[in-house]
């Protein structure tokens, strides 16, 4: 990653375990974290700031769910990449996801090796701020 160019992840989960856990993951990555502990507080953050690079949310949280802020974010910030993890996937909920523009779905527990190589994946290819994400949804 280029140093002078550093990439932002917001983290919205309400599980500060799981918080914790992904922020040290990807400031060792050299990645700017911001963590936020559900959806209501994520949207405001991105009211504010500048868009992050990539949203990583959680499924159920208080407030506003995963799949609901980013279905608003789609709409606010179509660059911004998005990735949902969930304690359960099951057909419905991929279709959802797809439907809303996620690049990827995780089971938890994630297996952080495969959703680091994830982002870093998204982040390589983001799209042009204008363009709107039309990978397809794939289970973990």
């Amino acid at each position: 990653m280029d140093v002078n160019n550093p990439k932002t992840i917001l983290i919205a989960d309400d599980d500060s375990t799981t918080r914790d856990l992904l922020r040290e993951v990807f400031e060792e990555q050299r990645y700017v974290v911001i963590t936020v502990s559900d959806g209501r507080q994520a949207a405001e953050w991105l009211k504010r700031e500048i868009p992050c690079h990539v949203l990583l949310a959680d499924l159920r949280m208080p407030y506003v769910s995963g799949l609901q802020l980013i279905q608003g974010v789609r709409k606010t910030h179509p660059q911004v990449r998005c990735v949902l993890i969930t304690t359960c996937i099951d057909s419905e909920l991929l279709a959802q996801a797809e439907a809303a523009g996620i690049a990827q779905v995780f089971e938890k527990p994630v297996n952080v090796q495969q959703l680091l190589d994830c982002v870093e994946g998204l982040v390589a290819s983001r799209p042009q701020p204008a363009s709107v994400n039309t990978n397809p949804v794939s289970p973990p």
